[in-house]
C-alpha cells in the first residue's frame, strides 16, 4: 500500500478543519452532516436552475476537481417527504431536464414537484461529508 499524496493529506486537513458550521450533527454511514445550508434556492416554474454542492463554496477549501483527484465521489440525494426526512433517495439524472454538471444539478426546466431539500454528499471509503440544500418553486 503506497503512502497517501501530499495533496490527499492536505485535503483532508482543510476538510477537518473547516471553520463554518452550521449546525453539524452526526448522521448514517458516519457521515459529517453540516445539514442544510442557509442559501435557498428559489425559481419560477418553467425556468431552469442550478444546484451548486454548498461544501465547495463554503465548507470545504478545495474545489471538484482536487475531490476528484484524490478519490472522493460526489453523489446526489433528494429527500422525499416533507421537512427534514431522513429518508434521502439516490438522484438518477436523465440528462435532459435534469442533469449533474461537476459539483452542481440543473433543472431545465424546474417544475413544481422538483421542490424539496437536495443533499451533495462527498466521501470515498474512509470519508464522508454532506451538506442540503432547498428548493422551491413557484407557480405561475
Amino acid at each position: 500500500m503506497r503512502p497517501p499524496s501530499p495533496l490527499l493529506i492536505l485535503l483532508y486537513v482543510t476538510l477537518s478543519k473547516t471553520v463554518k458550521v452550521v449546525s453539524k450533527r452526526g448522521s448514517v454511514d458516519g457521515c459529517t452532516d453540516w445539514s442544510v445550508d442557509y442559501l435557498k434556492y428559489r425559481v419560477l416554474q418553467g425556468e431552469p436552475v442550478r444546484l451548486k454542492c454548498a461544501l465547495f463554496y463554503g465548507y470545504i477549501r478545495a474545489n471538484y476537481s482536487q475531490a476528484q483527484s484524490v478519490g472522493l465521489s460526489l453523489m446526489w440525494y433528494r429527500s422525499s417527504g416533507l421537512g427534514h426526512s431522513d429518508f434521502e433517495e439516490p438522484i438518477s439524472f436523465d440528462g435532459i431536464r435534469m442533469s449533474k454538471e461537476e459539483d452542481a444539478i440543473w433543472f431545465r426546466p424546474a417544475e413544481i414537484q422538483d421542490a424539496g431539500l437536495y443533499s451533495c454528499v462527498l466521501r470515498n471509503s474512509t470519508y464522508c461529508m454532506k451538506v442540503s440544500m432547498s428548493l422551491t418553486v413557484a407557480g405561475e
